[in-house]
């Protein structure tokens, strides 16, 4: 097994079980905020957060990117890595303030648009926090540039969800709502980019080293410019739903909305541990001009993401009722239809991340930008048109689409760019597995139990994934892929080994 296969597969290992706790954690914050508060205080925190997202977004400008790729391909140049830091975190912070203090005075005019005083507080609190989760995220990709991904693990994995799930409980438990939730929010970004900061600063590369910085300014806003507004997109193209839904209906459709939403998102998780050493790994293979050995990687976690997502939306597909039954309590049963539509929009994104990330590879930024800016052009034209009529599946119904059109653009431009190949045999058997599993679970519980009771459901879900995996790992992987699950599980702590 070739050696950058393993980094990634190290890496992979320690992020796979910082997100597994995060998901966890913040599952759990979603649940409390959503049982505790119900969906009306659930919707106005989604709607505050999307927006703060989306602010996030613009205040990185693209420099997380930028770093993942400069860094780790000047690693020998420590000025250049000096001056790429450095120059980043003056902009994020220029940036991260100029928009914080500016809409503090403007938070009435956009409580005004969704028709609801009461977001005006806690949305002022939630803009105190965007310099500091700015700034957690540039340095996050700081961590992941010098492979040491257990950073962001610690800090924005652990901590962030942690704090924020401790507020989410006082909030509750005393009586503050969605005010409380923002308070929790700034303090756990300050204490979290504080965690990171410290992590790279003593054990990787100190910012206030002696070293002169080597600045490569225009190279940077170059390449992270296209970026910027391609991050801006996604996070639209993400929150356009649950931002028109908040405009034309009211914020106890945005909660019931927002627990479909967290739970197709489940499907990103993989791509994202898998992928969070990928653009180092592969810059430096760049720069040895190792084409074959870029193309294979980007199969092999083409593989990787199919083998996890695919029978998990498949569960999402087939028993959607007894899932937001089971996370979120019974009134969000409603949201149902529009997990099973979203479901289907992010199984096609997932499968689409390798190739984005081959795009900012080969600095194809601005075409990235252009698959963005169609997708979310479509979605809020679709969302428009289709909230006022049909609520939540219209929401649903247009962002999948959209995800969809990014999926077969991307697919399509990197097969006929570079011949990189997304499919293979191995995928069209796990496909298989899974699909004829899920037949067999479904017919269980329909022939057998009905109704399928809560208990039974979770019953049913173990053994299918329990088969699943017993299968896919002894029949279906190679030897070679068996090495690599091997890797990832020793990083994780799990003693045995798979032959």
């Amino acid at each position: 097994m070739v050696e950058h296969i393993k980094t990634i597969a190290k890496g992979a290992g320690i992020f796979l079980i910082g997100m597994i706790i995060s998901k966890v954690i913040n599952y759990l914050y979603r649940l409390v905020v959503a049982r505790g508060l119900g969906p009306d205080s659930y919707g106005i925190f989604s709607l505050c957060f999307a927006v703060i997202s989306i602010l996030a977004a613009l205040a990185i400008f693209g420099l997380p990117v930028a770093i993942e790729r400069y860094v780790p391909y000047h690693l020998k140049e420590k000025g250049k890595v000096k001056g790429i830091i450095v120059f980043s975190v003056q902009l994020t912070l220029a940036i991260s303030l100029a928009v914080s203090i500016i809409l503090l005075f403007f938070s009435n005019n956009v409580a005004a648009i969704f028709g609801n005083e009461l977001l005006s507080i806690p949305f002022k609190i939630f803009l105190l926090s965007i310099p500091a989760f700015a700034f957690l995220q540039l340095y996050e990709s700081v961590s992941k540039a010098f492979n040491k991904v257990e950073y962001q693990v610690y800090s924005h994995s652990i901590l962030h969800p942690t704090i924020n799930l401790i507020a989410a409980a006082i909030a509750v438990l005393f009586g503050f709502g969605v005010i409380g939730l923002a308070y929790g929010f700034l303090l756990a970004s300050i204490f979290s980019a504080l965690l990171i900061f410290v992590l790279v600063e003593k054990n990787v590369f100190s910012f206030f080293s002696k070293i002169k910085p080597i600045f490569m300014r225009r190279e940077l806003l170059s390449f992270s410019l296209p970026l910027v507004l391609t991050a801006l997109l996604g996070y639209i193209l993400g929150w356009a739903d649950t931002i028109l839904l908040g405009y034309f209906a009211d914020e106890k459709i945005v909660g019931l909305y927002n627990a479909a939403v967290p739970t197709a998102l489940l499907l990103t998780a993989v791509p994202l541990a898998v992928i969070s050493l990928l653009i180092p790994t592969m810059s430096r293979l760049l720069s040895e001009n190792r084409v074959k050995d870029i193309k294979r990687t980007f199969l092999t976690i083409t593989e990787w993401i199919f083998f996890v997502n695919f029978p998990l939306f498949l569960m999402f597909l087939v028993f959607p009722k007894q899932i937001l039954l089971l996370l979120f309590g019974e009134v969000y049963v409603d949201a149902s239809l529009p997990l099973q539509l979203l479901s289907i929009g992010y199984i096609m994104y997932s499968m689409a991340y390798p190739s984005f990330k081959i795009l900012e590879l080969l600095k194809k930024t601005k075409f990235y930008f252009m698959v963005n800016f169609i997708a979310v052009i479509i979605n809020i034209i679709l969302n428009v048109l289709l909230i006022p009529i049909y609520g939540m599946v219209g929401a649903a119904t247009g962002t999948m689409i959209a995800l969809a059109i990014t999926y077969v653009i991307a697919l399509g431009y990197v097969l006929r760019m570079g011949g990189f190949k997304t499919i293979s045999f191995t995928i069209c058997k796990s496909a298989t597995l899974a699909i004829v599993l899920m037949i067999i679970t479904y017919s269980i519980s329909k022939l057998i139990f009905g109704t399928v009771p809560l208990h039974i459901s979770i019953a049913l879900f173990i053994f299918y994934i329990c088969t699943y995996i017993i299968v896919l790992v002894f029949k279906i992987i190679n030897k070679e892929e068996r090495e690599i699950l091997n890797l990832v599980l020793s990083k994780i702590g799990l003693k045995f080994r798979i032959n």
